[in-house]
């Protein structure tokens, strides 16, 4: 997208929210905010306020150098949100989370440096057994795949750790595994204690999450809704 069709989604988007009922504006914005073209309007509008964005080289076959690269990413990228601005910018060691828009940012961010990653999208509906009331609870994270490896990349996990064990951690979660056995043994480090958000990385089928359901309060109330963006849009 280049400054013209930039401006031109704008000026549509712009159309189309001063037009809908006051009462809806708000939602249809916030919707936007999630969707790839708005992503991409925002970066290329915003090109000259970029001049600091990191111009950086990656070596995937240098584990160590990646992760402390996308964690170079991840602190311009939570620059940029505003959102939390109120609360002195966004801070993951906040707890703030706004998972789908920054991975967005990050996976739009990677294919500048040439990198191809792709948006994994997890969510379920669960009831608890002292209430009739649904919820959904979902979780948006990108992996950079290889043939012979995957790598998990999520710069808002913090949200899911006790606050106090927030400290010391890095602000994006990077787990490189070969099948799910590497992966679950290495997810044995990564101090999340809520069993609700293992199906984010093992899904709904894993053993993991069958053993937290059976023994918990929550009642699963529809299939694993699995969203994986081949194209990271």
């Amino acid at each position: 997208m280049d400054e013209f069709e930039s401006q031109l989604y704008r000026n549509k988007l712009a159309s189309e929210i001063n037009l809908s009922p006051k009462g809806l504006r708000k939602s249809i914005l916030e919707q936007a905010k999630s969707s790839e073209e708005y992503i991409r309007a925002w970066w290329e509008h915003n090109k000259q306020k970029r001049e600091q964005e990191p111009k950086l080289e990656f070596d995937l076959d240098n584990l160590e150098d990646l992760k402390e690269k996308l964690n170079l990413v991840a602190k311009y990228i939570y620059n940029t949100i505003t959102v939390y601005d109120e609360e002195g910018g966004y801070n993951p060691y906040k707890g703030h989370n706004l998972c789908g828009e920054v991975t967005k940012r990050f996976i739009v961010y990677l294919e500048t440096r040439g990198i191809q990653a792709k948006k994994i999208h997890r969510a379920y509906k669960i009831k608890t057994s002292n209430s009739d009331d649904i919820n959904v609870f979902g979780h948006v994270y990108l992996t950079i795949d290889r043939e012979e490896d995957r790598t998990i990349v999520d710069p808002t996990y913090l949200q899911w750790i006790d606050e106090e064990a927030r400290g010391g951690l890095p602000s994006v979660l990077v787990i490189r595994y070969k099948d799910e056995e590497d992966l679950r043994r290495q997810f044995t480090n990564v101090p999340i204690k809520n069993g609700l958000v293992i199906p984010f990385y093992f899904g709904l089928d894993s053993q993991e999450a069958k053993e937290f359901f059976k023994d918990s309060r929550y009642t699963v109330e529809s299939e694993e809704i699995a969203e994986v963006d081949e194209k990271g849009s």
